[in-house]
């Protein structure tokens, strides 16, 4: 079986945030060879989510989570709209514009790495919102 393609974490088995296991995914309830090994951020305690339900965005759907700590866990976000603009500000200091595609493509490019995307392993937080 062919892992999905991830965008913005293109080689999760080489940073280790997917490997391979016997464990059946606590999304989907299906064997598939594969477990997310970074974290999860959700009210629920889920271990167990195959990188199927990560791509399609039901695992983040089902649990009300997120693969990434910092924009989900802030309590002045929240709303996908204030995410968003959060992030195009974010990316506008690293030179990323989405300006000129508008607020639905920021709301789809957040939805898409907050809620599609593998985390990473790190010893600091991806964003400092607060810095």
């Amino acid at each position: 079986m062919r892992l999905p393609y991830f965008t913005y974490h293109p080689d999760p088995i080489g940073t280790g945030s997917i490997e391979k296991s016997n464990k059946v995914c606590e999304s989907c309830e299906q064997l598939r060879g594969y477990i997310y090994t970074g974290s999860f951020y959700s009210k629920q305690i889920v271990n167990h989510i195959c990188p199927w339900c990560i791509d399609s965005g039901f695992a983040a759907k089902k649990f009300d989570g997120s693969f990434v700590a910092q924009l989900d866990s802030d309590p002045i976000l929240d709303s996908e709209e204030t995410k968003a603009s959060v992030l195009g500000s974010f990316l506008a200091k690293l030179g990323v514009s989405l300006s000129n595609k508008g607020d639905q493509a920021r709301k789809s490019f957040s939805e898409e790495l907050f809620s599609r995307t593998p985390g990473f392993s790190s010893y600091q937080e991806e964003v400092w919102l607060s810095h």
